[in-house]
C-alpha cells in the first residue's frame, strides 16, 4: 500500500462535522479548516491533527465556494489559539460519496500554490472522510522507460525543471465529542445567506405571492422567505422526498398520474405521509422542531390553499389528500401515542 499521511480528526471537529451535516443535510457546506502538524513533513513520522472549521458557505445541492475575507481575520483574531495553526479546506459532499471530483481537484492544485503544504478534507452526512495533502515542487528531471524499436526496454533521463503538484492520501483516524460553543449560531448566519442566494424573489400583488410560476391566495400576511419554506415543505411531504426541489403542483401533477397505479394502496400513502409529516417537518425546518413549525408558521393553513387551489382540477386526489394535515392538537396527540421518526418507515 502506498504511504499515507496520518490525520487525526479532533473530538470538536467531529461534533462540527455531525452537527452541520444534520442541520445541512441536502446542501453542500464549505470552511477553512484549521489544524496542527507534528514531525517532518515527506518523512514518515509526519503527522496531522484536524482540530476545527469555520463556516463559510453554505451552498447548492453540488456547489459550494467562498472568498477569505475579514470575517475569518475577526474569528481567528477572537481565537489566537487558531494563529498557531495551518489552514486548509473541508468541505461536504451532503448525501453522495465522499471522492475528489474534478472540481475537487481544481481547488486542491489551485490553492496549493498559497501553502508549503495544503491539507483538503472531504466528509458527508455518513461521516464518511477522505483527504489529500498537496504540495507542489520542482521536478528536475524525468525518467523515461520504453520500449523503443520493439527492443528491450529502456530508461532515460529526461531534463525537466517546471513545478510540479503531488498529493498524498490520508488515513483517517477517528475521534470522540465535545461542546460546540456558538456553532449553531454560524450554522444560522450562513443558512440566512444560502436561503438568499437560493430563494427566488417574490412579488405581492392582488392574489398573493408569487413563486415558480404559481400564485398563492390568503398567504400574505407570512415573511416571503417562510411562505417559499411553507411551499416546499408541502411538495417534499407529499412526494415523501426530502430532496425534492419540486414545486406542489408539479408534486401533484405526478400524483394525479400515478393515483391510478396507486390504486388500493391509496390509504397506505395517505397514512405514511400523515406519520412522516412530523418527521419532515422537523427535518425542512430544523430550527423550530414540528409542533412549533406547524403553529407558528400556519401550515394548516397554507394546506387549506393548495386544497383550494387544486380541487377544481384534481378534485378525487384532492379528496383523498385532505386529512393529511391536521391542527397542533393532533400533534400532541401523535407524540402520545408514540410515533417517533426510528419508528416510521
Amino acid at each position: 500500500m502506498a504511504y499515507q499521511v496520518p490525520l487525526e480528526i479532533s473530538p470538536k471537529l467531529q461534533q462540527q462535522i455531525f452537527h452541520a451535516c444534520r442541520q445541512v443535510p441536502n446542501l453542500e457546506w464549505s470552511s477553512i479548516l484549521f489544524y496542527t502538524t507534528s514531525g517532518t513533513f515527506g518523512k514518515e513520522d509526519f503527522t496531522c491533527r484536524a482540530e476545527e472549521f469555520y463556516l463559510m458557505d453554505i451552498g447548492t445541492p453540488g456547489y459550494t465556494e467562498y472568498e477569505f475575507g475579514p470575517d475569518v481575520v475577526a474569528h481567528i483574531m477572537k481565537n489566537p489559539e487558531l494563529k498557531k495553526m495551518k489552514m486548509g479546506h473541508i468541505h461536504s459532499h451532503n448525501n453522495m460519496t465522499v471522492f475528489f471530483s474534478g472540481t475537487d481537484t481544481d481547488e486542491i492544485y489551485t490553492n496549493s500554490e498559497h501553502h508549503n503544504y495544503y491539507l483538503s478534507l472531504i466528509v458527508n452526512n455518513n461521516n464518511d472522510m477522505t483527504a489529500k495533502i498537496a504540495f507542489r515542487a520542482v521536478q528536475k528531471s524525468l525518467t523515461l522507460k520504453f520500449a523503443g524499436n520493439g527492443e528491450e526496454f529502456k530508461t532515460i533521463e529526461h531534463p525537466k525543471e517546471e513545478p510540479t503538484i503531488f498529493t498524498y492520501d490520508c488515513k483517517i483516524i477517528m475521534p470522540g465529542k465535545i461542546d460546540l460553543g456558538d456553532f449553531d449560531a454560524r450554522i444560522e448566519e450562513l443558512r440566512d445567506k444560502a436561503s438568499k442566494k437560493n430563494i427566488k424573489k417574490y412579488s405581492a400583488g392582488n392574489s398573493g405571492y408569487q413563486y415558480g410560476g404559481q400564485s398563492y391566495k390568503g398567504v400574505s400576511t407570512f415573511p416571503a422567505s417562510d411562505t417559499r419554506r411553507d411551499y416546499q415543505f408541502v411538495a417534499k411531504l407529499l412526494g415523501l422526498d426530502m430532496t425534492s426541489e419540486k414545486t406542489v403542483k408539479e408534486t401533484l401533477e405526478d400524483l394525479s398520474e400515478s393515483h391510478a397505479d396507486i390504486g388500493g394502496r391509496i390509504e397506505e400513502y395517505v397514512e405514511k405521509v400523515q406519520k412522516r409529516r412530523y418527521d419532515f417537518c422537523n427535518r425542512c425546518f430544523p430550527e423550530g422542531a414540528g409542533k412549533i413549525a406547524f403553529a407558528d408558521r400556519k401550515l394548516q393553513a397554507v394546506w387549506d390553499d393548495v386544497l383550494d387551489k387544486y380541487r377544481g382540477k384534481y378534485s378525487d386526489l384532492m379528496d383523498v389528500l385532505e386529512p393529511i394535515f391536521k391542527t397542533e392538537s393532533d400533534i400532541h396527540d401523535t407524540e402520545s401515542r408514540g410515533f417517533h421518526s426510528r419508528d416510521w418507515d
